[in-house]
């Protein structure tokens, strides 16, 4: 029984490792380029597009990336995800 639960707590702590690698390439290392402009669309619901502006800030972690888009006249600060973490559409919250 012992050994059974070994193998268990092995394959877990395996499959969790995996999934973090696979969090940390799409988050950190692939092309952002969708999720920038996700990100700006965001940003442009709260501020004016037409006006001057560009990405001054980008933050990324293995769980999401966190853009900030600068106007003459302030800040948007847009923080992005995926709805499960690994799949599922990306969803970008402007924070306050």
């Amino acid at each position: 029984m012992r050994f059974v639960m070994k193998k268990l707590w092995t394959g877990l702590l395996a499959c969790l490792c995996v999934a973090l690698g696979l969090s940390s390439y799409e988050y950190v290392i692939a092309d952002h380029a969708a999720a920038q402009e996700d990100a700006e669309k965001a940003a442009c619901s709260v501020k004016k597009c037409d006006d001057r502006h560009g990405m001054t800030k980008l933050d990324q972690s293995p769980f999401g990336q966190t853009f900030e888009f600068t106007w003459r006249n302030g800040t948007v600060t847009v923080h992005c995800v995926r709805k499960l973490w690994l799949m599922g559409d990306r969803s970008c919250v402007v924070e306050r």
